[in-house]
């Protein structure tokens, strides 16, 4: 169940929070207002909403038609809980120009964390309807919905920016510390260009990879390592990115099926076709050709097997959550062309003609998540103000 940006805004603005859960599928509240004390002022608490013992509380202002300061508030919040454990409050002023919503996470054997966000009448709700879209589900989910579930829309809802919060800082750390790798470019601006399209590359294909759309398998990547480990042959093979991942990001992701070469489906298997330029030839790609990493590397780990000699473990990506590092490995530049900025021109080539130019060295998880858009991370962390490409997913 959704509803229409033009109608949350509407109801929003007009102050109509009743009729607005209302339309999100939530229930009647059947709860009689009532008193709290705080702070030596009186409160009217009344429910509007309910889901699955979840109250939502409308509070009144306080007598000079004003929201309370966050202490009182906080001191509502506790006279709230004795009326309902689980509860989302929403505080208006007298003037309905202002709109104040807190919940409290409560998390067994942890301090419990306060929660708050504040919409004022004339700007956009948006941002509020992502939040609450978080605690709308479809009918056919209805039966099956618990007190759990409604805690967890809550968390996922209200929590948003602390996560993303947490998101930004973990890529700047692994950002900084995968362009130290990067050998063979040697402007500072230009490796943290290259290191954010990397990056930006590899948690885009761990995200499809869990989706199921990388050849119908959610373990693609740690698949197709091992299958061409075993191909090459021991002692032979010596980068997953030069003999596999290279072929998959330009001639396979970045590029129309009918254009690929015949012998690319037995390699990469059943992959789509994702346009936006993320998977092009990129023009340090093209403009260093001949650099090369310091030192040849190959898989740190894979599940059930033990590190290659001579591996190193300093370049893992801690971006995916409670991942191991699975490859440490050498990047290679495409075999297309770049016709212009942003895009290229596909030709075909040999498996020998494209293994010949090294470029520089990434690092990549067996299990990796992106809860944001691996774009939005790369322009804000890719320390320079060129384009970042984006990918749009087409279904094969």
């Amino acid at each position: 169940m959704t509803i229409d940006p033009s109608r949350f805004s509407k109801l929003l603005g007009e102050f109509k929070l009743e009729q607005l859960f209302n339309e999100l599928g939530w229930d009647q509240a059947n709860l009689r207002p009532q008193q709290v004390v705080a702070e030596g002022g009186s409160y009217t608490l009344t429910s509007i909403a309910q889901k699955r013992g979840v109250v939502v509380f409308r509070c009144s202002p306080d007598v000079g038609g004003n929201i309370p300061p966050r202490a009182t508030l906080l001191k509502i919040e506790k006279e709230a809980t004795k009326l309902a454990h689980e509860h989302l409050l929403v505080f208006a002023n007298a003037a309905q120009t202002t709109l104040t919503w807190l919940w409290v996470a409560r998390v067994p054997g942890q301090p419990n964390t306060t929660r708050t966000h504040t919409w004022h009448k004339g700007t956009s709700g948006e941002s509020l309807r992502q939040k609450l879209g978080q605690i709308v589900w479809a009918l056919e989910e209805e039966e099956a919905i618990t007190l759990t579930d409604v805690i967890k829309g809550l968390r996922s809802a209200f929590d948003r920016d602390r996560v993303s919060k947490r998101f930004y800082e973990r890529f700047k750390t692994e950002h900084e510390a995968f362009s130290a790798f990067i050998d063979g470019i040697d402007a500072a601006t230009d490796q943290a260009w290259y290191a954010s399209l990397m990056l930006n590359r590899l948690m885009f294909v761990y995200f499809i990879q869990q989706k199921g759309f990388l050849d119908g398998n959610p373990n693609y990547l740690a698949d197709r390592m091992r299958a061409v480990r075993e191909q090459a042959g021991k002692g032979k093979f010596h980068t997953f990115y030069r003999q596999f991942l290279r072929r998959l990001f330009h001639e396979g992701l970045g590029q129309h099926k009918k254009a690929r070469v015949t012998d690319l489906t037995k390699l990469i298997g059943d992959v789509p076709y994702l346009n936006g330029g993320l998977f092009d030839v990129h023009e340090l790609e093209v403009a260093h050709p001949a650099s090369t990493s310091p030192t040849k590397l190959s898989s740190a780990c894979l599940p059930s097997s033990t590190p290659t000699t001579g591996t190193s473990t300093t370049g893992r990506c801690p971006l995916a959550a409670r991942s191991t590092p699975t490859c440490l490995a050498t990047s290679s530049r495409s075999t297309s062309t770049r016709s212009k900025w942003g895009r290229t021109t596909p030709r075909k080539t040999s498996p020998s003609t494209s293994a010949r130019t090294p470029s520089s060295l990434i690092c990549w998880n067996r299990r990796g998540n992106a809860a944001r858009s691996p774009s939005t991370a790369t322009r804000r962390y890719g320390h320079c103000s060129r384009p970042t490409p984006t990918a749009t997913f087409t279904r094969p």
